[in-house]
């Protein structure tokens, strides 16, 4: 049977580790940035699925262990190919595997024809919005 891959991170007594060095240094600049705009604040983290935004995810998780708040992992699905619905529960259950939980938020509205990444850059900032105002801002 092989080993899982744990140089990332593991749970040992109620704290989370980073073990590689690179991924620490790039953590520890993360929650320098974090820690000066939110502290220990709720916050939201939208994910799109790719490496970068998926290690975001990640780190956020992180973070919200080590100051006691919660993040809200959101997946943006424009629905605007037909493997939007398939790329946002890809996406969804990735993070699933690493203990991360997260919610997609689907556009229901009419779908642009043109000026589609204006539109969707502002379909995206609308959804964010909107569940950031009903779910994070309600508790203050």
């Amino acid at each position: 049977m092989k080993r899982k891959n744990s140089n990332v991170i593991r749970k040992v007594e109620k704290k989370l580790i980073i073990k590689d060095h690179k991924t620490k240094k790039f953590y520890t600049k993360f929650k320098s940035f974090i820690f000066k705009k939110i502290r220990n604040k709720d916050f939201a983290v939208a994910v799109s699925g790719g490496a970068d935004s998926l290690c975001l995810a990640y780190f956020s998780k992180i973070y919200s262990y080590q100051f006691n708040n919660k993040i809200h992992i959101l997946i943006v699905n424009h629905k605007l190919r037909k493997e939007s619905n398939k790329e946002a529960l890809l996406a969804k259950n990735i993070l699933k595997q690493k203990g991360i939980q997260s919610a997609i938020l689907n556009w229901n509205g009419k779908i642009p024809k043109s000026n589609i990444q204006k539109n969707a850059r502002n379909m995206r900032y609308l959804l964010i919005s909107k569940y950031c105002l009903k779910k994070i801002l309600s508790i203050y």
